[in-house]
Formats: C-alpha cells, structure tokens, sequence
C-alpha cells in the first residue's frame, strides 16, 4: 500500500544509481496547485517538459523556476493526444512520467517508483488515482498508465481521454504500482462543473466516433453516475449497460462493481450486496477491493458493526487505500474505542497526508452537489472530520497509560487496547 517512506539521502544522491525519468506535462493556468506539485515532484526527476496550452497566469514563470523545458501550443486545444505526444517527443530521458497539473505525488511514492525502474519487468506501470471533491468526499479511480519507457513507437492516440497503452503493450506488459496520484481538480465547484460538462461533451463525441474506445466509455459511466444523482434512473441504466455491452467477460468485475454502485445509492442494498458479493467471485483486482469495502459500508448502515468491521479489515489486509483505515476508525468510533479509531486515523493521514486538506474543504457548506462520497465512506463520515480537527489538540493529551483525551465528550479515552 502505498506510504509515506523517510529519506535517509537526498534525491540527488539517489537518483545517481537510477534509471532517469522525464517529467512530461499539459498544463493550462496550474495556478498554486502547480507550484505545489513541482515542489514535491522535481527533485526526483531528470528534466521537466512542459507544453503549456496559452496559460494566463504564472504558470510558465513556475514551470521555469523549476528549470522545466517549456514549449507553447496556444490554439484552443480538442486534441489532447496531439500535445501530449509534443511533450513525448521533446523529453531525452529513459522513462517518461506523465501527470497534470492538479495531480501529486508522495515523495516516497517516487522514491518506491525509482526503485521499481531499476530492474523493471514491464514497458509501462499503471497507477491509482485518488479524486477530492470540496464536499469532502473522495474515491478511488482505476489504474491508469502515467509510467512508461521512452520509445519513438509509443505515442499517445484519441483525441480526448487519450491513451498510451494501445502503443506501448507492442513494446511488451504493462504492470501496476500499488501507489496512487492525488487528484484535487474537483475541488472549486464552479470549474468543476465547466470541466465535467467539456469533458463529457468530448468523450461524447469521442465514443460515436470510436466505439472501442473505452477511456471515452467510460466518461459515459461517469455521466450515468451523475444522472442516478439526479434520480434520471432509467437513461442512467441505459448508459451503463452501453457500457457492459462494449466490454468483455474480463470486465465482469468492473460490472458488478458498477452496478452495484448504482443499487446502493438508490438504496436497494440487498441487491447491491449480491453484486458486490459476486464480484468477490472473480479476479477482480481493484474492483474485487472496492467491493469489500462497499460491502462494509452496507452492514454498516445495518447496524452490524462486527460484520463491517470483518469486511473493512478485509479490504485493509488486501491494500484496499485510505477508506478502510477510516471505515473502520468511525467503526471503533461507534463502539467507544478510541485509541483504535485514533492509531486507524493516524495511519490513514500518514499515508495519504492530503486527507487533512479535506477538512479545510468541508469547511465549505454545499447543498446538493451531485458528487455523493460514492459509497466508499460509511454515513457517519463526519466523526472522522471531526476526530482530526481536533487531532493536533489531542496529540499532546496523550497519557503515560496511551489514552488519549479529548474535550468533545464523545470521546472519553476509555479503551486501552489495540486494533
């Protein structure tokens, strides 16, 4: 699972003994989240390339600081693969990293990513995504391949939802790392809803065009998710079993989890449980993760902590991210045992240190913002919030016994043992 590692050298004494990597980027108007990006990312790679799509603000003067090779293509832009390949082609160096502007990586993340390139096994290496929304929800999204080897064959195709990998699988397999990029390009509600509505009007498009294409299907899934927020269930179902009839028996996994999904936020839980539970049956991956956790989420809102608890500790056992850790906190929350949920929060924060950005976003009061926690949060989400906004307070109450006090009078210290 991935975490946070101590660096006992500096990342250029480091990267000395390693294969070199190529930062390629598209970026238009980063504002602060470039910066903050470059600042964990550039120390562990050989060179930045950075195609900038007529940024207005200080986005060339950031990527400069950071001595990134910047390259212009201002024409309003409907062929991401176009200015993705401009970057490809201009980066010298072995490996080709690929990641946008409101996308970050842990600094141990890269040191583990180095360290898999010194003795690679694949031509490329996907990666996890975690998304944030300002509501405070997050989710998990499925691997894609923002790692590969640098090659003049492999060039990126599609116009929007463009993809490397029908390329790259000529040059050999393509793995996945067990480490995640951190996405917070949901988080300003007003851009979201411009850049949701630009992209899907383009994979659209994109789907008519090509309907093998199934980065652009499943932008189409995400548009059924957003109109069974809505309640449109019936053009929701059709759109996914669009969906399903493009995909193949290897995504059985992915259609259980979809459609169980689906269940579950209408509320028929019995049904969405059968799904999730068949999806235990196949080699399911990511997706056999997910619906260990969502199954948890399900006894949860029964009531039957110890049967939630069982599928949480499942999912956490099989390196099923963050929700686990705080599932079953907020579990240990419920039954009094605050040392537990405190250790579960702490390992949460430490490996996915961005979840205590989250706290500042739901700050924010939003009404009716059709972005739900997509299951994978159990209801009381809001103990978690709360338990680590007064964290820095209870770390220095700790006990010579390990008790930790609190002054919410929910939470009394009173249990002792471990999880």
């Amino acid at each position: 699972m991935p975490g946070i590692q101590r660096v006992r050298r500096s990342a250029k004494e480091r990267n000395q003994d390693r294969p070199t990597l190529s930062l390629c980027m598209l970026v238009k108007d980063g504002g602060p989240s470039l910066q903050k990006g470059l600042n964990l990312v550039s120390p562990w790679v050989d060179e930045i390339v950075l195609v900038d799509n007529g940024s207005r603000d200080a986005t060339c003067q950031v990527a400069a600081q950071h001595g990134a090779r910047i390259l212009h293509m201002a024409e309003d832009l409907r062929d991401f693969s176009k200015a993705r390949n401009y970057a490809l082609e201009a980066a010298t160096k072995q490996w080709i990293l690929v990641i946008d502007a409101d996308e970050f990586l842990l600094p141990g993340d890269i040191e583990t990513m180095k360290g898999f390139l010194k003795n690679p096994r694949s031509v490329g290496y996907r990666l996890f995504r975690y998304n944030y929304f300002q509501n405070g929800g997050w989710f998990f999204s499925p691997p894609a391949c923002r790692l590969f080897q640098r090659h003049l064959q492999v060039r990126y195709e599609n116009c929007v939802d463009e993809a490397i990998e029908p390329t790259l699988r000529t040059l050999g397999p393509i793995g996945t790392l067990n480490m995640s990029l951190h996405h917070i390009g949901y988080t300003d509600l007003t851009h979201r809803a411009e850049k949701v509505q630009f992209y899907l009007g383009l994979a659209e498009t994109a789907s008519k065009g090509n309907p093998e294409n199934h980065a652009a299907l499943w932008r189409l899934v995400f548009r059924a998710f957003l109109l069974n927020e809505h309640g449109e269930y019936g053009e929701a179902d059709h759109l996914l079993d669009r969906f399903f009839a493009m995909t193949t028996e290897a995504d059985l996994a992915a259609q259980g989890t979809l459609r169980g999904y689906m269940l579950q936020t209408r509320g028929n839980e019995k049904e969405a449980e059968a799904a999730y539970l068949d999806v235990l049956c196949t080699k399911g991956g990511h997706f056999k993760l997910s619906c260990y956790n969502k199954l948890g989420v399900i006894y949860f809102n029964r009531g039957d902590l110890e049967k939630a608890t069982e599928f949480f500790r499942l999912a956490l056992h099989r390196g099923g991210g963050v929700h686990p850790f705080v599932n079953l906190g907020i579990c240990h929350l419920k039954k009094r045992e605050l040392n537990r949920a405190a250790e579960l929060f702490s390992i949460a924060l430490e490996d996915n240190p961005f979840l205590s950005e989250v706290v500042e976003w739901k700050r924010v009061p939003l009404k009716n913002d059709y972005f739900s926690l997509m299951q994978d949060t159990v209801p009381e989400i809001e103990m978690f919030y709360q338990f680590i906004i007064t964290k820095g307070l209870l770390a220095q109450r700790h006990t010579q016994e390990g008790n930790v006090e609190a002054e919410d009078p929910g939470f009394d210290g009173s249990d002792k043992s471990s999880f």
